[in-house]
């Protein structure tokens, strides 16, 4: 799965442990956004896992990388800023990976919190 982590009017981030384990997968995802015509750049760091797309900032660049990207694995979409106005998120890209991740995520930080209230109050 390829998460997009971090975005600015011009720049979007992705992260995946697949592009840290896939050198070959890493290149393939570049190659494909490049090939869009709005993208001014893209580059991977195979030691951060991330990938990172420079665009000229309109929404249909955005839609076009996301498209190139899920057309090759799972893209899930994180919360879009505010001051991004004029793009879109496509409903299809709220998989319901994510949502099931979303829900585990809260159940297990609720798990650890219930958790040590526990042992703070077995210690006092």
């Amino acid at each position: 799965m390829l998460i997009l982590v971090h975005e600015t009017r011009n720049r979007m981030r992705f992260n995946s442990p697949a592009i840290k384990l896939n050198p070959d997968l890493a290149a393939a995802l570049v190659a494909a956004v490049r090939a869009v015509r709005d993208v001014t750049g893209a580059h991977h760091n195979p030691l951060t896992g991330s990938l990172i797309v420079h665009h000229s900032g309109t929404g249909p660049a955005r839609d076009a990388i996301l498209e190139q990207l899920a057309a090759r694995m799972d893209v899930t979409v994180g919360p879009v800023p505010a001051q991004r106005a004029g793009a879109s998120v496509s409903p299809a890209s709220l998989t319901t990976e994510a949502i099931a991740a979303a829900l585990m995520d809260a159940v297990i930080k609720r798990i650890v919190g219930h958790s040590l209230d526990a042992l703070v109050a077995a210690i006092l």
